[in-house]
């Protein structure tokens, strides 16, 4: 049974702790690749019963991962077709080594005010950038 939950980003630690959980951690790591398509069985070539396994697990991670991001950090995923793929493309732009996203944090904090929000609107707007 797979658990989904809305996190604030995949900055989240609790998003590789519920991918760890589900046995998929392998599949955005790339510690578990994806199988041949073909093995050698009594010398003929038969499909690989590990494939579907592997591709099952692989969109169940892709799910989790989709369903854990925010809609900005969607967008940024779109159209990936791996959870491999996907991790890497969030790596790559939300990562800590990315000075533009420092850089466009700075300015969102910057520009950041309370204004009429309530304390808690306020709060999940801060939120929203970390």
């Amino acid at each position: 049974m797979v658990i989904f939950l809305k996190l604030p980003s995949m900055e989240e630690p609790k998003t590789p702790l519920l991918l760890s959980l589900q046995g998929l951690y392998g599949h955005i790591d790339g510690s578990s690749p994806i199988p041949a398509t073909e093995i050698i069985v009594d010398g003929k070539n038969v499909p690989n019963p590990a494939l579907p396994i592997w591709i099952e697990k692989d969109q169940r991670a892709i799910i989790l991962l989709q369903a854990s991001l925010t809609e900005e950090a969607f967008s940024k995923v779109v159209g990936l077709s791996s959870s491999c793929t996907i991790w890497l493309a969030f790596e790559s732009v939300y990562g800590n080594s990315s000075m533009e996203r420092v850089q466009n944090l700075r300015d969102r904090l910057r520009h950041l005010s309370k204004g009429n929000d309530t304390v808690s609107d306020f709060d999940r707007k801060f939120k929203k950038y970390l």
